[in-house]
């Protein structure tokens, strides 16, 4: 988040220091002030291109991103994951990829009138479950339970859909994209799993960092129970 905050200051430091020009009372000092102040806006977007560079911003390059979809509905598993082996050792096999069946998973989504059922949203989550090898089954159980798998009736459905898992508190405080907060939410459910005590469920343990609400898992996994009925796999 630098950048957004240093773009301000630039812009308006600037503006400040053109606004004294005329004046001389104090004016070495303010110039030098504004000086400083410019650098540290310098600085901050240097930081924060050396970041998008090293890969610490968030998950995303969304304007480059390919559904990787191709005919017959088949994931491209050329793609390149974005998880090591390691990082997922944690996930129970339940919850690791699995190849849905996406036209199954359509007709469930269409009969809740699901904006999720159109594109870019289906392929889009599915290929992301692929890239952090994670069941798409999990990630649509996250956004039934988080908004009742979006209905497209809602008044504001197209904005919600953009964060349906509602990543950084909500979709109202954080309105991206569907990959974006897709990676956002596969990777925050990642890292919740590490250190899990043996007979903790796994769902109950990702809950301590997802969610405030302490029955968050219980609707996930009934959620997730269901749709492997409804949708099943290949």
């Amino acid at each position: 988040m630098q950048h957004q905050i240093c773009i301000p200051i630039y812009k308006y430091s600037k503006q400040f220091k053109a606004l004294l020009a005329g004046t001389h009372t104090g004016q070495t000092v303010i110039s030098a002030f504004i000086t400083f102040i410019i650098a540290i806006a310098a600085v901050c977007s240097i930081y924060a291109a050396g970041n998008r560079l090293s890969g610490t911003q968030p998950e995303t390059n969304s304007g480059n991103y390919d559904s990787g979809e191709t005919k017959g509905g088949n994931i491209d598993k050329s793609k390149q994951r974005r998880v090591t082996e390691d990082e997922v050792k944690h996930i129970p096999g339940l919850y690791k990829y699995k190849d849905v069946n996406t036209d199954k998973l359509k007709a469930f989504l269409n009969s809740r009138n699901s904006v999720l059922a159109g594109e870019p949203y289906l392929k889009t989550i599915v290929n992301t479950a692929w890239e952090y090898d994670l069941n798409p089954l999990l990630l649509f159980a996250v956004i039934g339970q988080e908004q009742s798998f979006v209905p497209a009736g809602s008044v504001y459905a197209s904005k919600i859909a953009n964060n349906p898992f509602n990543v950084y508190r909500s979709w109202k405080e954080y309105n991206t994209d569907i990959i974006d907060s897709s990676r956002i939410a596969s990777r925050t459910i990642i890292n919740a799993s590490k250190n899990r005590p043996v007979d903790t469920d796994f769902l109950q343990w990702v809950n301590r960092t997802y969610s405030e609400d302490k029955n968050w898992w219980k609707g996930v996994k009934e959620i997730f129970i269901m749709l492997e009925k409804k949708a099943g796999y290949k």
